[in-house]
């Protein structure tokens, strides 16, 4: 019997590394054209299995993303305004005028 952590795609419960993937594409074609998304990534649940983290710039638009998409959860993280550096006019925001 092998003990220790996870690694790579084995998750001890939870949804597994591939499906979070699939999750991901799902919501990110979903989300393509919603201001103030901010990025798209995976992350681990408290279980160790996989989730799907949206970047948002605001909570309001916090509010409108799923909470799951089919058995995969989805955390939303407020992060703000997000700019490329160097790049003072490119941003994307919740509707102010701060770009």
């Amino acid at each position: 019997m092998t003990t220790g952590s996870p690694r790579g795609d084995e998750a001890p419960a939870g949804v597994a590394r591939a499906q979070a993937r699939e999750a991901k594409e799902a919501l990110g074609a979903d989300l393509a054209d919603e201001p103030g998304v901010c990025g798209l990534g995976l992350g681990r649940a408290d279980d160790g299995g996989w989730v799907v983290v949206v970047n948002v710039a605001c909570v309001e638009v916090g509010s409108r993303i799923p909470s799951r998409v089919g058995a995969t959860p989805v955390l939303t993280r407020v992060t703000g305004t997000i700019r490329a550096a160097g790049e003072p006019g490119r941003a994307t925001t919740c509707g102010n005028s701060d770009a």
